[in-house]
């Protein structure tokens, strides 16, 4: 179902750019328990392939980037990922580090919507310092 979701945003995005733009910034505004579930396919996922294709619906549907709560999200997945083995690693967060890159977002945030970034920060990363 991933790949059937991925293959058709991006032929919509070919043949009508502003119509699968709308399209997708719809999907994005109506699912966000669907963007939650892609984000633990992509932690939990025992098969690679599933893993992959949840990380790349996730490259279409942000496509420049991910919106800033998002890429903290992310960042937040990454940190705790850092806390377990790599040999206890689930397979899906090898695919994980290419979504990570997404994240990097952060250092080109405008300095108007750094507020917006530390408390996004202070929910998500900072706590699993504590």
């Amino acid at each position: 179902r991933l790949y059937l979701m991925r293959c058709g945003l991006l032929v919509a995005l070919e043949l009508a750019p502003a119509a699968a733009i709308e399209l997708r910034n719809s999907f994005l505004h109506t699912h966000k328990a669907t963007i939650r579930q892609l984000l633990d396919i992509i932690v939990e996922s025992a098969q690679p392939g599933v893993a992959f294709e949840a990380v790349a619906l996730l490259r279409v549907l942000y496509k420049p980037s991910p919106p800033i709560a998002v890429a903290v999200e992310l960042c937040s997945i990454f940190v705790e990922s850092l806390k377990v083995p790599a040999d206890e690693q689930p397979a899906g967060v090898e695919g994980f580090f290419t979504v990570l890159f997404n994240a990097a977002q952060l250092w080109s945030t405008r300095e108007e919507e750094w507020s917006v970034v530390r408390a996004a920060l202070s929910a998500h990363v900072y706590s699993h310092f504590g």
